[in-house]
C-alpha cells in the first residue's frame, strides 16, 4: 500500500500555505495513493480559507477510497480547537480518522453563533440549497462596522458576492460532494483588521464547463489558455451561456473591487491570486502558478480586504 504524509506548516497557513505542503509531498490524485496522514503540527494556524480547502481536499480523498488520517500534534488544542470551533468536523466525511479523536461536542455545537466577528463553515449541498445563506453573511459582515452606512455598503457587497460565488458552486460543480462557505474576520494588524470570505465545492472547476461551451459557440476566447481565460470571466464577464447572461465570477469581482480585495481562485490544477489595480483586475497585477501544483477538483475562491478601508 502506498503511503503519503503531508504535513502542513507550523505558521499561519492560507489556501497557498495548503498549495506548498501538497507540493512539498507527493501528488494526492495523479499517485495510486491508499493511505495518506495529514500532519497539523504545533504552531500551524489555519485562516478560514485554509480550513475549507483542506476540508474539501480530504472529503475528495475518502470519496475516491484511500484511507486518510488527519494527526493534530497539539491534541485538542491549537489548529484542532479552532477547527471544532468552526463546525470543521460536522462535515467531515466519517471515514476519516482522526488523532487524538474526534471531539465528543465540538465547539460549534457548545458555541456556534457566539462570534460577531465569524459564519461557521456552512455546507453547500447539491440536493438543496440554502437560500438564507448569502443573507446571513451579509448581516454579519454589515454588523463589523459601527458606522452604520458603511456597515451596510459592506453588507450588499458581501451579500452579492456570496450569492454569486454560492451560485458558482450549483452551476459548475457537477459532484455529488457537498460545498462550503465560511467568513471569518481578523483581528487589527498594521493596517486595520480584515475579512476573510471563502467558498469551495469538489466539481469540475469554472474553466472545465466555460471553455467547452465558449468552443461550442465558435467564440474566440475558447482558444485562451486559463490564465487568459479567467481573466476574461472575471474582467469581461464572459459566460458559458453565452452574450446577455450574467458570469457570476465577473459579478462577485465587480463587487470585491468596491472593497478593494485581493481574489485568489483555486482551480484543479492552478492558482490565481488577483490583486486589484485602480478599478480592475488584469493579467498585469496577476501572479499564478500553473505547473506544479497538483490536482485537486473544484473551485476554490478567497477574497479578502481590510474593514476599515
Amino acid at each position: 500500500m502506498k503511503q503519503i504524509k503531508v504535513s502542513l506548516p507550523a505558521r499561519w497557513t492560507d489556501g497557498g500555505g495548503i498549495d506548498s505542503a501538497l507540493n512539498d509531498g507527493q501528488r494526492l490524485f495523479d499517485s495510486k495513493a491508499k493511505s495518506v496522514t495529514f500532519v497539523v503540527p504545533t504552531g500551524c494556524a489555519l485562516k478560514i480559507g485554509a480550513c475549507i480547502r483542506l476540508l474539501s481536499i480530504v472529503n475528495q480523498l475518502a470519496y475516491l477510497g484511500a484511507h486518510v488520517e488527519i494527526f493534530f500534534e497539539e491534541g485538542q488544542l491549537g489548529a484542532m480547537g479552532y477547527l471544532s470551533r468552526m463546525g470543521f468536523f460536522e462535515h467531515l466525511a466519517p471515514a476519516v480518522a482522526v488523532t487524538p479523536d474526534r471531539p465528543d461536542i465540538t465547539g460549534r455545537q457548545m458555541y456556534g453563533g457566539g462570534n460577531r466577528g465569524l459564519i461557521e463553515i456552512a455546507s453547500l449541498s447539491t440536493v438543496k440549497r440554502d437560500m438564507e445563506l448569502p443573507d446571513r453573511l451579509a448581516k454579519t459582515a454589515a454588523a463589523l462596522h459601527s458606522d452604520k452606512t458603511r456597515g451596510e455598503r459592506l453588507g450588499d457587497a458581501v451579500f452579492t458576492v456570496f450569492s454569486e460565488l454560492i451560485g458558482n458552486v450549483y452551476d459548475h460543480s457537477a459532484t455529488k460532494l457537498t460545498g462550503f462557505a465560511a467568513l471569518q474576520s481578523y483581528s487589527k494588524g498594521r493596517k486595520g483588521r480584515t475579512v476573510e470570505i471563502a467558498v469551495s465545492d469538489s466539481g469540475l472547476g469554472i474553466l472545465a464547463t466555460l471553455r467547452p461551451a465558449l468552443l461550442n459557440q465558435g467564440h474566440p476566447y475558447g482558444d485562451l489558455d486559463d490564465a487568459e481565460l479567467l481573466i476574461k470571466a472575471v474582467s469581461e464577464g464572459v459566460s458559458k451561456n453565452g452574450p446577455g447572461y450574467g458570469c457570476g465570477l465577473h459579478i462577485s469581482a465587480q463587487k470585491a473591487l468596491i472593497l478593494s480585495a485581493n481574489l485568489e481562485i483555486r482551480l484543479p490544477e492552478c492558482r490565481m491570486n488577483l490583486v486589484p489595480k485602480a478599478t480592475e483586475y488584469t493579467q498585469e497585477t496577476m501572479v499564478y502558478g500553473y505547473d506544479g501544483l497538483p490536482h485537486i477538483d473544484g473551485t476554490h475562491l478567497c477574497f479578502d480586504f481590510y474593514l476599515d478601508n
